[in-house]
């Protein structure tokens, strides 16, 4: 410990310096007070014209003769007035209007009535691609039963988009017939749907499997757990979602009629539904959350879903497995831009345009949902680059 004398002096220099601190803010302070007035006095003087000497003044000082601006605009008129020959004013003609476009008119039987183009993007066009939706409703339906939304939801595993759709189409060929109102409206197949039941709408999507749709979902998600189970590698309900977009695609089936482009990538909205099926029938097991993980693991009765896996994988079971054995190793993150990307290069095929970094960014940046994630480092150029040749070197694209 400094003696008294050395606090005493220590005390004092640290007090006049705090004074000091306070004086330099204090004059701070004044400076920039100062110096708004200043730049606001300039900004004045600028707009009157105060700022710099005039023209005007500028002439008498070097003493030369100055013209105000009143006086050449006067002298411009009066040569204008005399250098103008007098002319007899003539009003323009009028343009002689145009008979109006004749419109063909309608062939015989014909309504008259133009059609409407459908974008690209109507959900009939995406039918076209992913399937039958009408079909797989009609073909869940049994003559003389009358059934709600929820009980045909739950039969086809469609999403409530989809049902809307669909059901529209139904009621609009007569094939199905309605009763009650909206929210207590039961479904019922018309007479003349019992007697024959036809393809309505769009063809049928290719690789149908026999069996209903959940089942199959679910059994596909078991094979897939089954394959990636391995405590090197966690595997998580998200990751899971991912590996089951990329599997139909990679098998070449259509389970799911349509992925929807959410935040996260392309999902089968019901996914998690089909997990819970297949957690009932002994299959998964959805383990506690640790942390952001959700793990998924193999249930007691998991191999008594594999033989209906094989049956939908079909001659592509081995193409998957090698799929699966890659990307097992993989985060849900990476797996995430692996569908994502995937999913906009299918939709730039679908437009006849070439997959590549600009392009792919491009499909992000017109979808909402999607652009938040060129923000992100998993979707750098070279980690789109990466992956593009990723998914034509397994496959997925040509």
């Amino acid at each position: 410990m400094p003696n008294y004398e050395e606090q005493h002096e220590i005390v004092r220099r640290i007090e006049a310096l705090f004074a000091l601190a306070d004086a330099i803010e204090k004059r701070v302070a004044d400076a920039t007070r100062r110096v708004e007035k200043i730049t606001q006095a300039i900004l004045a003087k600028a707009f009157s014209g105060e700022l710099v000497a005039t023209e005007a003044e500028l002439a008498r000082q070097e003493g030369r003769t100055f013209e105000p601006a009143s006086a050449l605009l006067g002298r411009i008129k009066t040569q204008r007035a005399l250098a103008a020959p007098a002319q007899k004013s003539r009003a323009p003609k009028r343009a002689k209007p145009q008979p109006a476009a004749k419109t063909p008119a309608p062939a015989s039987g014909a309504t008259g009535v133009v059609p409407q183009r459908t974008p690209a993007t109507a959900k009939p066009f995406a039918d076209q691609v992913t399937g039958g939706i009408p079909r797989q409703i009609l073909d869940s339906m049994k003559p003389d039963v009358s059934y709600s939304r929820a009980d045909l939801l739950a039969a086809t595993g469609i999403t409530e988009t989809d049902w809307l759709w669909a059901v529209k189409q139904l009621k609009q060929s007569a094939q199905v017939t309605q009763t009650g109102d909206r929210r207590g409206a039961r479904y019922s197949l018309s007479i003349a749907t019992k007697s024959n039941l036809v393809e309505i709408s769009k063809p049928a999507i290719h690789n149908r499997h026999a069996g209903n749709d959940m089942f199959n979902k679910a059994a596909l998600c078991a094979y897939i757990v089954k394959s990636c189970h391995d405590p090197r590698y966690p595997l998580g309900r998200v990751k899971l979602a991912k590996l089951f977009y990329l599997a139909q695609h990679k098998a070449d089936i259509h389970l799911t009629k349509s992925f929807e482009k959410l935040a996260a990538g392309p999902l089968d909205v019901g996914i998690f539904k089909v997990l819970n099926l297949a957690q009932k029938q002994g299959w998964l097991v959805l383990e506690e959350a640790i942390g952001k993980l959700k793990p998924v693991s193999p249930g007691k009765k998991i191999d008594e879903a594999l033989p209906q896996a094989e049956k939908i994988l079909g001659d592509s079971k081995s193409r998957v497995d090698e799929m699966l054995s890659f990307m097992k190793k993989l985060g849900w993150k990476a797996l995430e831009r692996w569908a994502t990307v995937l999913e906009a290069a299918l939709e730039l095929i679908q437009l006849n345009r070439p997959v590549n970094v600009s392009t792919v960014k491009e499909v992000l940046i017109n979808n909402e949902k999607w652009r938040a994630k060129l923000d992100r480092e998993e979707f750098a150029d070279n980690h789109i680059r990466d992956t593009i040749s990723g998914l034509k070197n397994h496959g997925f694209l040509q």
